[in-house]
C-alpha cells in the first residue's frame, strides 16, 4: 500500500517539478465567482438543504466579482496564499471558500480550506494555502450578505 502512494507522490512532484506552487498562470480572468461552500456537511445536498453544489459541497451563496480590479485582488491574494502556504497541512478537508475563475476560454475551480490549509484546485493537483488570506475572501462575501460556514 505504502508503494503506490509513494510513486503518486514522486509522479507528481516530477509533474510540477521544484515548483512549490501548482497555480497556472492567471493574470487578466475574464470572469470569477466567489463561492461560500459548506464542507462541514456533505450530506445536505441529501437532506434537500441545498440544491447547488460547488465541487461536491453544499454552496450557501455565490458572488460575481464583475470588476476586473477585485478580480485581480483575488487572484493576487490567492497566488500570496499559496505561496506562502505551510510546509504541511491538517488532514482534514472542509472548505468553506470556493473560487471560479476563466481565462483565455479555461475555466479553473479552486475549494479552499483556510481551517487545515488545504486547497483542491479541478482541473489540478491542489496543495496548501496559508490562512493569512483569508480575509481577502471572506470581506466580498460578507459585504454580499452571503453567510460564511462556521468553523
Amino acid at each position: 500500500m505504502l508503494r503506490p502512494i509513494l510513486f503518486s507522490n514522486l509522479l507528481l512532484i516530477w509533474i510540477l517539478g521544484c515548483s512549490s506552487n501548482p497555480l497556472p498562470e492567471l493574470s487578466n480572468p475574464e470572469q470569477l465567482t466567489l463561492f461560500s461552500i459548506d464542507g462541514r456537511d456533505l450530506n445536505r445536498r441529501e437532506k434537500g438543504i441545498t440544491d447547488e453544489t460547488f465541487q461536491g459541497f453544499p454552496v450557501l451563496g455565490k458572488l460575481e466579482i464583475s470588476d476586473p480590479n477585485e478580480r485581480k485582488k483575488l487572484i493576487a491574494a490567492l497566488k500570496e496564499g499559496i505561496r506562502r502556504g505551510p510546509k504541511a497541512g491538517a488532514k482534514c478537508f472542509w472548505p468553506r471558500h470556493g473560487i471560479r475563475v476563466t481565462e483565455k476560454g479555461k475555466t479553473i475551480e479552486f475549494a479552499i480550506c483556510f481551517e487545515c490549509r488545504n486547497f483542491s484546485m479541478d482541473p489540478g493537483p491542489g496543495g496548501l494555502i496559508s490562512g493569512e488570506v483569508q480575509p481577502a475572501f471572506d470581506k466580498p462575501l460578507k459585504d454580499a450578505g452571503i453567510p460564511i460556514a462556521p468553523k
